[in-house]
């Protein structure tokens, strides 16, 4: 165990050693296995065993397989991370994100420092002057236009701040979001509308529409892959350049089995007659 201080004779050494145990895993969730402890928390085989077992009846911990324990307490040493995140604005598929995000940061003992874009490439710029000042870790760029992704890519570039681009490459950030190449775009398909929005999904369900399907995104759950990605980026872990979505094309025929739980679906489908 790693200390450099006069230890206090009124402090249990198996308490601080446990604390180390637990400050091996980094995030609520991480799996170790017995060696990678051992590694972290710099103990002997035997003491981490018997540590990590007591942790488990403590339930701060669960053994998920042989020799491999997950953290169900949360990190527990360090400073919190500070992540920006610059949103898109006020439509329903950024806000979808947006409340993901949020909920996975809290999950996560992430500050989010959130700042909206509002779909002007001038705020946009702003914004990342703003959060470099903040002095933030990391940053999520959720902006739509092209034409300035060099230049916001460039500050944080100079301020050594990693980002990640949300749906837009910017030159230099890892990409988070569609694979437009696969779920189609522009003209090289008959995709009548994209994003599956909650207003899409409700002429899905209207008897006659003439539309066809919208590729879904499910921006709800951006935050459970998008603050999961950060994390690893700001642990030095190895992170791909371009992490893409699993989109769905939902129509008429399975807009029901992808979102069952729409306000009001079942209301607004016309019953057939028997």
């Amino acid at each position: 165990m790693q200390t450099s201080r006069r230890s206090d004779r009124n402090e249990s050494q198996t308490v601080l050693r446990a604390c180390e145990v637990l400050k091996a895993f980094k995030s609520l969730g991480e799996e170790l296995t017995l060696l990678e402890v051992m590694e972290r928390a710099q103990l002997p085989k035997t003491t981490a065993f018997r540590l990590l077992r007591t942790l488990i009846h403590g339930g701060l911990l669960e053994r998920v397989g042989a020799g491999v324990y997950r953290n169900r307490f949360g990190p527990v040493t360090g400073r919190r991370y500070r992540i920006g995140f610059a949103t898109q604005g006020v439509t329903e598929f950024s806000q979808e994100v947006l409340r993901s995000i949020e909920t996975v940061a809290a999950r996560e003992n992430v500050d989010l420092i959130t700042v909206d874009n509002r779909y002007s490439a001038r705020e946009a710029l702003r914004n990342a002057d703003f959060l470099i000042r903040e002095g933030v870790d990391l940053v999520l760029e959720f902006q739509t236009y092209e034409r300035v992704a060099p230049a916001i890519a460039s500050k944080f570039l100079e301020a050594k701040t990693p980002v990640i681009a949300i749906e837009v490459p910017h030159p230099g950030a890892t990409y988070f979001g569609a694979n437009n190449y696969k779920a189609g775009a522009e003209k090289t398909c008959a995709v009548a509308s994209q994003n599956a929005t909650p207003e899409a999904r409700a002429e899905l369900r209207r008897l006659g529409t003439r539309l066809i399907g919208s590729v879904a995104y499910f921006p709800e759950r951006y935050g459970n892959y998008v603050i999961p990605l950060a994390l690893n980026l700001l642990r030095n872990k190895p992170v791909a350049p371009a992490v893409f979505v699993k989109h769905q094309f939902l129509t008429s025929k399975n807009v029901d089995l992808v979102y069952p739980l729409d306000t009001g679906a079942k209301l607004r489908r016309p019953r057939l007659n028997s």
